[in-house]
């Protein structure tokens, strides 16, 4: 009777992976997977073929591959991308530029270029697009608390939710922000992960 049981068992185990499997192996378009090289978004698909598609950054501009969020279907992207403008020797060096994109990536055009200024760091995250690909929400780090040469009319951080279509913010979150204020969070501290 148990080896019955365990064998029943093992019959649902194997039939419900299975039924896991066939939405998978039936669907027109195959999957891929993206890969980043530091100018490129490389698709790589199931066959091993590949395509490159440029993401149309200058040289002097970072981007870090896990600042990247996918739409559901892999036709956008969007990520964070901050130029630092060279050193120029007996000068004082510039403040680094930062833009938040969301990029077609087959068409290799932006859908939205947002400007964020001087931040020192900017982050979207694996899920920084809504589902439906109306909404990307970036973390922004405008300046360390205590630096003499901050920009204090922005606050130290921010959590914006920006309108895909208009870059224009939805949400925000801030250190003076009631939400952030009532649960406590500091304005120095957090970190971006």
């Amino acid at each position: 009777m148990y080896s019955n049981r365990r064998f029943l068992m093992m019959l649902v185990v194997l039939s419900l992976l299975t039924l896991g499997l066939l939405p998978a192996l039936g669907q027109d378009n195959p999957w891929f997977v993206y890969l980043y090289n530091g100018r490129d978004l490389v698709r790589v698909y199931q066959d091993g073929t590949q395509a490159a598609f440029n993401l149309g950054l200058k040289e002097d501009v970072f981007v870090g591959a896990r600042e990247m969020a996918f739409s559901r279907d892999g036709s956008r992207a969007a990520f964070c991308a901050t130029s630092y403008p060279p050193a120029v020797e007996g000068q004082a060096s510039l403040p680094p530029s930062t833009h938040v994109y969301l990029r077609d990536i087959a068409a290799q055009t932006n859908v939205l270029d947002v400007d964020l200024g001087s931040a020192i760091a900017c982050r979207v995250g694996e899920n920084g697009l809504s589902p439906d690909g109306a909404l990307v929400a970036v973390g922004v780090i405008n300046y360390f608390p205590g630096d003499p040469a901050a920009d204090t009319s922005k606050p130290a951080w921010q959590l914006l939710v920006l309108d895909a279509a208009t870059g224009s913010i939805v949400y925000e979150l801030n250190p003076q922000s009631p939400q952030a204020v009532s649960q406590g969070m500091p304005e120095r501290g957090l970190v971006m992960s």
